[in-house]
């Protein structure tokens, strides 16, 4: 059994279109939990129009606001299913994607998640790409060259799903909030399967967290907590030392960069910047190391050389399919009420197997 955890607040339309796209999915063998953080604008009326046609589905509502990861973390506490995954609500899956993950672990007992390319799309500049295409599809160790290729090229969590036995090692999420460690420690620790197909569709658009600064907002001394307490249950694991020792490394990289961009938020003035997806951690890892010694007043050109190695990064990674979004893809992506056929058109708009290629 699998469950599908949607935490949700205020965003009812794109709540449908990821609740249509796990129910699309007809096997027996899903349960969906809708995690509403007191959203107050029919938010469950929609759900319970849904609960009326798929049994599958239930819902939980907070009784006032207790910010998302708590209502992230109360959502994981309520599952009891083998199997689960957390999907946004901004985001959604691909047909066929939960039954495959299903029969994997079914193949391969020893498993302990299933993960498959994402598509990311940005509503910011108007394009879709494919993730992680240099990953080869099969069963992957557990091990130091696992954990090191899955933090240079992360599985975004919209298309894994895991066993039961990664939360009740690694915990819920990684402390600070970072996805892309959480799967770096996973893949250090469990063996996983990959996918041969896409599994989801990861969408950043304004209001999303990777386009509103993400990290770069946190409380720094947060954010040294976080990290402690990660190096911590690092140190915990029952692994060789070897992979502790990778395992602590990777660790110290990634809040480096978050450091970095922080760093480099004290130096422009976000709001000007057009496209704020430049400013995502991973874009600024390249030339972060920079901010820490450059001064103020040369930050113009700081943005530029930033701006500039981000271009460079992608064309070089994306340029082989990266592109844009249609017409009739951006209509179905504005947020109106959509039913099972215009989510079927959307999925169709995309030419996923164009995209493969």
């Amino acid at each position: 059994m699998l469950t599908v955890i949607i935490p949700t607040y205020r965003r009812p339309s794109l709540l449908q279109r990821a609740l249509l796209s796990v129910i699309s999915d007809k096997d027996s063998d899903i349960q969906v939990h809708v995690c509403d953080n007191h959203s107050e604008d029919g938010t469950k009326e929609i759900v319970a129009n849904f609960q009326e046609k798929d049994k599958r589905i239930f819902y939980f509502e907070n009784k006032e606001n207790i910010g998302a990861r708590a209502n992230g973390l109360l959502g994981l506490s309520r599952v009891d299913t083998e199997q689960y995954m957390v999907l946004s609500d901004d985001d959604f899956l691909l047909p066929g994607f939960l039954k495959e993950a299903i029969k994997t672990f079914r193949e391969h007992p020893d498993v302990r998640f299933v993960c498959a390319p994402t598509i990311h799309l940005s509503l910011i500049d108007k394009t879709f790409s494919m993730g992680c295409l240099d990953w080869s599809s099969g069963l992957h160790p557990a091990g130091v060259q696992s954990a090191r290729r899955m933090h240079h090229s992360h599985f975004p969590t919209t298309s894994v799903v895991f066993h039961e036995e990664v939360k009740s090692r690694l915990g819920e999420f990684e402390s600070g909030g970072s996805d892309a460690l959480y799967m770096t420690l996973a893949a250090g620790r469990f063996p996983f399967y990959v996918l041969n197909k896409p599994g989801g569709v990861f969408v950043a658009h304004a209001g999303s967290y990777t386009a509103s600064g993400s990290w770069a907002r946190e409380d720094s001394m947060f954010l040294y907590r976080t990290m402690a307490q990660t190096m911590g249950l690092v140190n915990a694991l029952d692994v060789p030392d070897e992979l502790k020792g990778e395992l602590s490394l990777l660790v110290a990289d990634t809040y480096n960069k978050i450091f970095d961009s922080i760093r480099v938020f004290g130096y422009i003035n976000y709001e000007e910047i057009k496209n704020p997806l430049a400013f995502s951690t991973s874009s600024i890892g390249a030339v972060g190391v920079l901010t820490r010694r450059f001064p103020a007043k040369i930050r113009k050109s700081l943005l530029q050389l930033i701006l500039f190695a981000k271009k460079v990064a992608e064309d070089k990674a994306l340029s082989k399919n990266k592109r844009n979004l249609s017409e009739n893809a951006l209509d179905s992506l504005s947020g109106g009420a959509m039913d099972m056929a215009d989510f079927k058109a959307l999925v169709d708009s995309l030419h996923l197997d164009e995209t493969r290629k």
